[in-house]
C-alpha cells in the first residue's frame, strides 16, 4: 500500500507541497492509505499531530476543527466515539463560533467508493446533528463534491494530485448539489468579527468551481 513506500512521501507529497509547506501549517487527517493497525505505517514517523495522533482537535481563530479517523472503530462508548462526545461537550468547541469536522471516509457521497459511509451515518452524523457541526470535510473519492443535509455541509475534496474518479449515474446521494470530476482544492475563509465564513472551491487555474458558499455564525454572545 502507499502508506508504506517511504521514498513515495517524498516524491508524491514533501517535494512538490515543499514550497506550500515552507510557510503554510499542516493538520494531517489519516487516510485509507496510512492505516493505523498492528503494523505502524510511515504515517506516524513523518507527522506528530496532538494526542494519541489518530484523531483530535484544536481551535484557530473563531472556529474548531475536530480531526476524526475513519479507519478506526467509532461506535458508541468506544474509544474514539468517547472522545468525540467529550470533545463535542468541551469549553474549546462551545466558545467557537465555527465547527468544522475532517475525517478520510464521506459520510455521504456519490462516488464509486461506497459501504465506508453507513457505519458514519448510524454513529457519527448524529452526533454531528445534535452538536451542531457546520462543515464535515471528508475525501477518498478522488473529486469533489458538495452534499446538504440537516444544516450540515458535506464536503468530498479529494482532487489533489491522484486519478479520477467518476459519479455514479444512478445511485447519487440524495443530498447531493454540486459535483465536478475535477482536480481542485477548497478554502475556507473565516471573517469573524462579521459572524460569517466562505466556502470556494479552485480548479488547478484558480477558476471557480464551486462557491461563495456563506454560513452565517448561529452562536449567542
Amino acid at each position: 500500500e502507499f502508506g508504506k513506500n517511504y521514498a513515495g512521501w517524498d516524491k508524491e507529497f514533501f517535494h512538490p507541497a515543499a514550497d506550500l509547506l515552507a510557510y503554510v501549517p499542516l493538520y494531517p487527517v489519516i487516510g485509507n492509505h496510512e492505516y493505523n493497525g498492528e503494523e505502524r505505517m510511515w504515517y506516524y514517523d513523518l507527522f506528530s499531530p496532538p494526542g494519541n495522533e489518530q484523531w483530535y482537535a484544536f481551535s484557530y481563530g473563531c472556529a474548531r476543527f475536530v480531526i476524526l479517523d475513519s479507519n478506526f472503530n467509532f461506535k458508541p462508548y468506544g474509544e474514539q466515539y468517547t472522545w468525540l462526545v467529550e470533545e463535542f461537550q468541551s469549553s474549546g468547541y462551545a466558545n467557537s463560533k465555527w465547527q468544522i469536522v475532517l475525517l478520510h471516509h464521506p459520510p455521504y457521497t456519490s462516488g464509486s467508493h461506497r459501504g465506508d459511509e453507513v457505519p458514519i451515518t448510524d454513529y457519527l452524523v448524529p452526533l454531528f446533528e445534535e452538536y451542531g457541526v457546520d462543515m464535515v470535510f471528508s475525501a477518498h473519492n478522488h473529486h469533489y463534491e458538495r452534499s446538504f443535509k440537516d444544516g450540515i455541509y458535506y464536503i468530498v475534496t479529494a482532487g489533489g494530485g491522484g486519478w479520477l474518479y467518476d459519479f455514479s449515474n444512478v445511485d447519487l446521494n440524495p443530498y447531493s448539489q454540486v459535483r465536478n470530476k475535477i482536480y481542485h482544492h477548497t478554502t475556507l475563509d473565516f471573517f469573524c468579527s462579521d459572524d460569517y465564513l466562505e466556502l470556494n472551491a479552485w480548479d488547478t487555474s484558480l477558476n471557480l468551481i464551486d462557491g461563495p458558499v456563506i454560513l452565517e455564525s448561529q452562536i449567542e454572545e
